[in-house]
């Protein structure tokens, strides 16, 4: 299990980000930008057709999504909306890329008054 210190310390690489009912947090076809974690409210996921749109799930708080668009490189394959006012947190690929875990670890033991 990951110390609550060091989640806390990765949350902190996160920006927060804001979307108003029926505001799209991604489009279908869009270049897959950020990996998202729902904080407040609901999102739902959208496959388009050229005959329909199809409501495929929806996301709440905790849930966790745009990951896989985002670290296959692939383009998004489905569109995702707000169902109401919601507030997610969100990082790019960058913050995924290979960290010094010591220097983490060091954070970790200092923010706790562990360390030196």
């Amino acid at each position: 299990m990951i110390p609550s210190v060091c989640v806390d310390l990765i949350f902190r690489r996160f920006e927060t980000a804001s979307f108003e009912k029926g505001e799209y947090v991604a489009k279908q076809g869009e270049e897959a930008s950020h990996i998202y974690i729902i904080k407040r409210g609901k999102v739902e996921l959208r496959i388009a057709d050229s005959d329909r749109i199809v409501k495929k799930r929806e996301f709440h708080l905790g849930d966790c999504f745009g990951e896989a668009a985002m670290l296959s490189l692939v383009n998004n394959t489905a569109c995702l909306r707000a169902v109401s006012q919601s507030f997610a947190a969100k990082n790019t690929a960058e913050m995924w890329r290979p960290v010094d875990s010591s220097a983490l670890w060091q954070g970790a033991s200092e923010a706790s008054g562990r360390g030196k």
